[in-house]
């Protein structure tokens, strides 16, 4: 049989957690490794001549690897934020199938500090 009353509260407030605190908390670090990351660093490649691949060297490379790397930071910013607001979402649905459970969950977030929103 599944969960309900006290404990499915107490299973609720971490799904609410994880989707309110938690998986911003690591899409925040996305976003400063974002923030973090040049745009391009091809101009330290520049050479006055042509070295083997020319006188720009790696560069053009070197900025496609890093723009790859930028869409990919954003993209998970953007999707962890996604998954926690479906977190919260789900969390809210369950809290309001279960009166003990929404007690529970509603005081777990009390005593976490954590207003509901």
């Amino acid at each position: 049989m599944g969960k309900s009353g006290v404990s499915l509260g107490a299973d609720i407030y971490e799904l609410w957690n994880a989707g309110k605190v938690l998986l911003p908390t690591v899409a925040d670090q996305f976003l400063a490794a974002n923030v973090a990351t040049p745009v391009g660093v091809g101009w330290v490649c520049d050479r006055p001549g042509p070295i083997g691949i020319g006188s720009r060297g790696p560069a053009a490379q070197i900025d496609e690897v890093l723009g790859v790397l930028l869409r990919a930071e954003t993209t998970q910013e953007k999707n962890l934020r996604a998954v926690g607001e479906a977190l919260v979402d789900v969390a809210n649905d369950y809290a309001r199938t279960d009166e003990a459970a929404a007690a529970e969950f509603h005081r777990k977030q009390v005593e976490a500090g954590q207003v509901p929103s």
